[in-house]
């Protein structure tokens, strides 16, 4: 008798290490940045290791950066070569014009009031999973929004609008050049790595830029004025899961991930904001930078340009057949 209670004892030790083997998964997970962009170091890997922290090792994660799986990150999600993937909005206007809504100008001061806005208009049941992303066969594990642009160039003071007539300003994206139009400038298409050779050619003059972003295209003394004090939108990220990776996660992992995500999103629009900060400090007392806000009797005016870039992003989205208004509205009341 004692023999077969040994037995049965082994026989379940076996079945229970077999279910536990069972469970473990290693996830892909990829993006297009370099393996040591802060969009991954400070958001991505948080995640990624606190779902592996809260498993006890059990999921673990791949990592693809630098588009190794392909630059398209959406199809590469969708045919299930990678689980989680990083997704830019503005990379991929055709699939994602609608959540393009959160690179606007005027709708809010820092990276985590933008970031909360974005997620309560695109977490899972908002309105924009219900008309966009559901239907990329993603769900959003969470947001980011870049702090808001300013104006930086290189030895063109910006005193007010008069001085951005003729300027030639890189941008990034619809939204992007749509304000830098309003504002009266002419707007470049440029990567961010393309800025050093083109301000030393003089292909342009200056960029919607970040602070943050200057030390690490090594542009702290070569740009040397930012206007700021205006929102002038940002670029924005959804940590995505595919809706088949998410279903086939039990409910005690789907919590896992979920808490994992909520504090990977607070942290990484703190540490957006804070950074922000520390490198304007740095460029204004190290670098000599001019930094500057409008003139108080033009904000008006800068307000209401910007005003116009919104109204003709919604009216562009509902000439296509699309909800922009509906999501435009949505977006704004998120921030109440």
């Amino acid at each position: 008798m004692v023999h077969g209670i040994c037995r049965l004892l082994a026989a379940g030790l076996m079945t229970s290490a077999l279910a536990a083997t069972a469970q473990a998964e290693t996830l892909k997970f990829a993006h297009v940045f370099p393996a040591d962009h802060y969009l991954w170091t400070q958001g991505g890997k948080v995640f990624a290791e606190a779902v592996t922290k809260a498993s006890e090792g059990r999921i673990a994660f791949e990592v693809y950066p630098a588009g190794q799986l392909g630059k398209d990150v959406i199809a590469v999600q969708r045919s299930g070569l990678a689980e989680l993937a990083m997704v830019i909005p503005a990379y991929s206007p055709d699939k994602l014009p609608l959540s393009s809504v959160a690179e606007l100008p005027g709708m809010y001061a820092s990276a985590c009031q933008g970031t909360r806005m974005f997620w309560n208009v695109a977490k899972p049941g908002a309105i924009l999973d219900e008309l966009e992303l559901k239907g990329q066969g993603m769900r959003v594990l969470f947001a980011s929004t870049i702090p808001p642009l300013k104006i930086a160039t290189k030895n063109r003071p910006v005193g007010g609008l008069a001085d951005l007539k003729g300027l030639k300003l890189r941008a990034a994206g619809s939204a992007m050049n749509k304000t830098v139009r309003a504002l009266g400038a002419t707007p470049i298409q440029l990567t961010a790595g393309e800025m050093f050779d083109s301000l030393s050619r003089g292909t342009v003059d200056g960029a919607l830029w970040y602070y943050h972003s200057t030390p690490t295209f090594g542009l702290e003394d070569v740009l040397n004025n930012a206007v700021e004090g205006v929102e002038l939108g940002g670029g924005t990220l959804l940590y995505t899961i595919s809706t088949t990776a998410w279903d086939r996660l039990s409910p005690e992992d789907q919590e896992i991930f979920a808490t994992a995500a909520a504090d990977a999103q607070t942290a990484l629009c703190e540490w957006l904001d804070a950074e922000e900060s520390r490198v304007r400090d740095d460029l204004a007392a190290n670098h000599d930078w001019q930094i500057s806000t409008p003139p108080a009797e033009e904000m008006e005016q800068w307000q209401a340009l910007i005003n116009d870039v919104t109204v003709s992003w919604a009216k562009e989205i509902e000439d296509n057949g699309q909800a922009g208004t509906q999501v435009l509205q949505a977006f704004r009341d998120s921030a109440e």
